[in-house]
C-alpha cells in the first residue's frame, strides 16, 4: 500500500473509532451468590458483564429478561451497540449508575433498595419505573422528553415536573409530598398522587387529566373548573369542602369522608356515571346524582350516600322569613327532582311542626311564623332508599324556648318583641341577673302577663336562660 492510501486508511480509522461509543451500566447489590440478577436490554444489544468477584461474560440479548449468576457485589455492564431499555427489577440493588448510558430511554428498577438515581445525562429518556425504592430525591431538569414516570413508594419530599411537557402518566403514590404542582403536563392523562399526606394539589389551567387518584391526603382543594376530560375522581379521606365537576363527564367519583358540603354536577350528561361515592360529607341532596331507580328497585349505578353529617342551611330565620330548600332538597345535582318529603322538627323535644300554625309551604319554600329555639329539617326519599337526610340547626324569631318555672302556677318566661316576658297565674318575686352576675331586675309581680324593657343581652331570669335582641 502507498504512504497516500495507509494515511486515508488510517484517518478512516481514527474517524470511525471516534464516532463508536460504548455505553457503560453500573450496579451495586446486596444479593450473593448463589442468588440471580434479573435483566434485560433491548434486542440486538451485545454486552460484556464484569462482576467486581472477577467473572466475565458476553451476552447478546433479545429484549426479554435473563437470570444472571451473581459472581461479586458489583457489575459494570459495557455494550457494544447503544442500549435504549434497561430491565432490572427486584434485584436487591443498592446503587445504579447510567451516566454514560445516555441513549437509555426506558428504564424500569422498581423493587430495589436505591436511594438515589442520576438522571442527568438522559435526555432521551421516555419511560422511569423507579417505584418501591428508597430515593429521597428526583431530579427531572434533564429529562424533557419523559411520558410515563412511576416513582411512586419512594421517600420523595417534593416533585417538579416543570420540564416534562409531554407526560402522559404520573404515579408519585406512597411518598411524603406535602405539596404537588402539575402545570407544564399539559398532555398528562393519568395523576396518582394518593397516600402522601399532601396539603396541596395545584392542577394547572392547562392540564386536563383523565383520571385523578388522590385519596388518603389532606387536600383541602380541587380545581377542575373547565376541565372537559375528567372521567375518574378518587379523592376519600381528603379536606375538601367544595366540588366543582359541572364541565366534566365523570364516570367513576369517589370522594367518601370529606368535609364537602356541595358537589356540582354536569347536569347534560346524566347518565355517564357508572360509581358514586359521597359518603361521610355533610352533603344535602343538591349534591347528589340520580342512583336508583324508585320505579323498577334497581341500582343505576354503584354507590355510597350514607351516612352524611347535617347540612348546613342558615344560622337563624326571622318569623315571616322564607327559606327555598331547591337549593337543597327539591332538585338533585342532575336538576331532577329529588322527591324528598321534608319535616322540620324541634331539637329539645322531637316535635314535628305543624304546617299552617308553625309554616307555611309553597311548593319548595317555607315561611316560618312561630319563634323556635333550635330545628332542623329531616326527609326521606324513595329514590334515595335507607337514607334519612337531617339538616343542621337553626332558630327561628327571637325565642327563648318558653319554659315553665312553676308548672302549677303556669308560670312562664319567654321573649317577645324584644322585651321579656313574664306570665304568671299567681304573684311571685321576680330575680333576674346579667352574665356578670349583677341584678338587673329584683321585684314582687303580680298574677297576669308582664313585659320588662331590657337592653340586648343574655339574663338569667327566674333561673331561665333568655337572649334579648333588638
Amino acid at each position: 500500500m502507498n504512504k497516500k492510501l495507509f494515511r486515508m486508511a488510517l484517518c478512516a480509522t481514527i474517524l470511525l473509532a471516534g464516532t463508536a461509543r460504548a455505553d457503560v451500566i453500573g450496579m451495586r447489590t446486596r444479593k450473593a451468590a448463589p442468588e440471580q440478577l434479573t435483566l434485560a436490554l433491548n434486542a440486538g444489544v451485545t454486552a460484556q458483564l464484569v462482576w467486581s468477584g472477577g467473572g466475565t461474560q458476553t451476552l447478546t440479548f433479545d429484549g426479554t429478561e435473563k437470570s444472571i449468576p451473581i459472581e461479586g457485589d458489583s457489575l459494570t455492564i459495557t455494550t457494544v451497540q447503544n442500549p435504549t431499555l434497561l430491565y432490572c427489577p427486584d434485584n436487591g440493588l443498592t446503587q445504579l449508575n447510567v451516566d454514560g448510558a445516555p441513549s437509555l430511554q426506558q428504564i424500569y428498577c422498581p423493587d430495589n433498595e436505591l436511594t438515589a438515581i442520576n438522571l442527568t445525562n438522559l435526555a432521551l429518556l421516555e419511560e422511569l419505573d423507579c417505584s418501591n425504592n428508597r430515593i429521597a430525591a428526583l431530579s427531572l431538569t434533564k429529562n424533557p422528553n419523559l411520558v410515563s414516570l412511576d416513582c411512586s413508594d419512594n421517600a420523595l419530599t417534593t416533585l417538579y415536573t416543570t420540564y416534562q411537557t409531554k407526560l402522559l402518566f404520573l404515579n408519585c403514590a406512597g411518598n411524603k409530598i406535602n405539596k404537588l404542582a402539575v402545570s407544564a403536563t399539559s398532555q398528562l392523562e393519568t395523576l396518582w398522587c394518593q397516600d402522601n399526606g399532601m396539603t396541596g394539589l395545584t392542577i394547572g389551567a392547562g392540564v386536563d387529566p383523565v383520571q385523578v387518584c388522590a385519596f388518603n391526603n389532606a387536600i383541602p382543594k380541587m380545581d377542575f373548573t373547565g376541565r372537559t376530560r375528567l372521567q375518574e375522581l378518587w379523592a376519600d379521606n381528603n379536606q375538601l369542602a367544595t366540588l366543582d365537576l359541572s364541565t366534566c363527564s365523570v364516570r367513576k367519583l369517589s370522594v367518601s369522608n370529606n368535609a364537602l358540603t356541595l358537589i356540582k354536577h354536569n347536569a347534560s350528561d346524566k347518565k355517564s356515571m357508572t360509581d358514586f361515592y359521597v359518603d361521610g360529607n355533610a352533603l344535602a341532596p343538591i349534591s347528589f346524582v340520580t342512583v336508583y331507580n324508585a320505579t323498577t328497585g334497581d341500582s343505576l349505578m354503584n354507590f355510597a350516600i350514607a351516612p352524611q353529617r347535617p347540612f348546613y342551611i342558615t344560622d337563624k330565620v326571622e318569623i315571616n322569613e322564607t327559606i327555598d330548600m331547591t337549593d337543597f332538597t327539591r332538585l338533585n345535582g342532575w336538576g331532577v327532582l329529588a322527591g324528598f318529603t321534608i319535616n322540620w322538627v324541634r331539637d329539645e323535644d322531637g316535635v314535628v311542626l305543624t304546617k299552617g300554625t308553625d309554616y307555611k309551604q309553597s311548593v319548595a319554600k317555607y315561611t316560618f311564623l312561630t319563634d323556635q329555639k333550635a330545628i332542623h329539617a329531616e326527609g326521606t326519599s324513595t329514590k334515595y332508599p335507607g337514607w334519612e337526610l337531617r339538616s343542621q340547626s337553626f332558630q327561628v324569631g327571637n325565642p327563648t324556648g318558653i319554659v315553665s318555672i312553676d308548672a302549677a302556677a303556669g308560670t312562664q318566661i319567654y321573649v317577645r318583641g324584644g322585651g321579656l316576658v313574664v306570665s304568671t297565674g299567681s304573684p311571685m318575686q321576680l330575680q333576674v341577673y346579667d352574665v356578670c352576675g349583677r341584678s338587673v331586675i329584683n321585684r314582687p309581680v303580680a298574677a297576669g302577663t308582664h313585659t320588662f324593657a331590657l337592653p340586648a343581652g343574655i339574663y338569667i331570669a327566674a333561673g331561665v336562660k333568655v337572649i334579648i335582641n333588638h
